[in-house]
């Protein structure tokens, strides 16, 4: 069923996911007018100002405020609540009031893989894969990262391989060296998964420097 929310002139739009990997809730928006931090702070304490374009409902045009609630784990029952308690705070006030405190994260970027590449989550270099994820990395979900933190064993001939969404090199935010990947800079990662197959199709992880 194809709607045109556009038609309905809405108030706000909230799009509310799932995250691939458990992890803390947090916002996406394309800016961060006060409007959007407002919904935001229903949900969780943290918004991502991205200006990465997917295609996704947060960058269409509705006239209103528009953010995206990543809400959680899929199995994590705090997800659920998460969205629950938010939405019933939204639809019970007369008027949208910032809830709490948010920490603004700006101008995230994508480590992608590229598809060719064979990926395992383990704890060391297995030469049956391309790429050996450290099979904990769900738990450096919006930790701070700090520099020289081993993230994974790459071949060499796979290293050249890993990318930015935004074709940059990968120099200024990550080393390799004897078929390990290390962080170059202290970083905050988040959307981290742990399921290859989303890994492979869309990204290992998102970051932004702490």
């Amino acid at each position: 069923i194809r709607v045109n929310i556009g038609q309905w002139t809405p108030s706000f739009v909230i799009d509310i996911h799932n995250t691939s990997g458990s992890g803390p809730a947090f916002s996406v928006a394309t800016s961060d007018n006060e409007n959007s931090v407002v919904l935001a702070s229903y949900f969780c304490q943290r918004q991502i100002v991205t200006d990465i374009t997917l295609g996704s409902l947060m960058e269409c045009d509705f006239s209103c405020p528009t953010v995206t609630i990543e809400a959680g784990g899929a199995q994590d029952q705090a997800a659920d609540d998460t969205a629950y308690e938010g939405l019933k705070a939204i639809l019970s006030t007369r008027s949208l009031t910032r809830q709490r405190d948010m920490e603004m994260l700006h101008q995230p970027r994508r480590l992608e893989i590229h598809p060719s590449l064979t990926l395992a989550y383990l704890a060391y270099f297995d030469e049956r894969y391309d790429v050996c994820i450290r099979p904990d990395i769900e738990k450096l979900n919006f930790g701070v990262t700090k520099k020289g933190t081993l993230l994974a064993h790459v071949s060499e001939k796979s290293y050249h391989k890993l990318r930015l969404d935004n074709g940059a090199t990968t120099d200024a935010f990550f080393s390799w060296q004897n078929n390990e990947l290390f962080t170059n800079v202290d970083l905050k990662l988040f959307m981290v998964t742990s399921n290859p197959d989303i890994a492979k199709t869309d990204c290992l992880f998102y970051f932004v420097l702490a």
